[in-house]
């Protein structure tokens, strides 16, 4: 399973999960190297961002099933916040 954190460079290099990648909409030119070095067709893709009322994960999803007819592509429900807390 591949995760991508769509939050901002700053954020994601704050605390982001373990094993993720940053891709944005607004950096996608300059990250998207990172996630073709690292993603296998046909692999999970778990993208989140700050919290439930973000929607850059969804915007993310949607360019890389656009873009690279990824499937299996999720948006992680709550998001960061919601990553820590269930950590909690």
């Amino acid at each position: 399973m591949l995760w991508i954190d769509a939050r901002s460079p700053s954020a994601f290099h704050a605390a982001h999960v373990a094993g993720a990648i940053n891709l944005t909409e607004d950096d996608w030119e300059s990250l998207i190297r990172g996630f073709v070095e690292v993603w296998q067709p046909g692999e999970p893709v778990v993208i989140y961002c700050d919290s439930v009322g973000c929607d850059a994960s969804e915007a993310v999803a949607k360019r890389l099933l656009r873009e690279f007819e990824a499937k299996n592509v999720y948006t992680l429900e709550g998001g960061w916040v919601g990553w820590q807390e269930r950590k909690l």
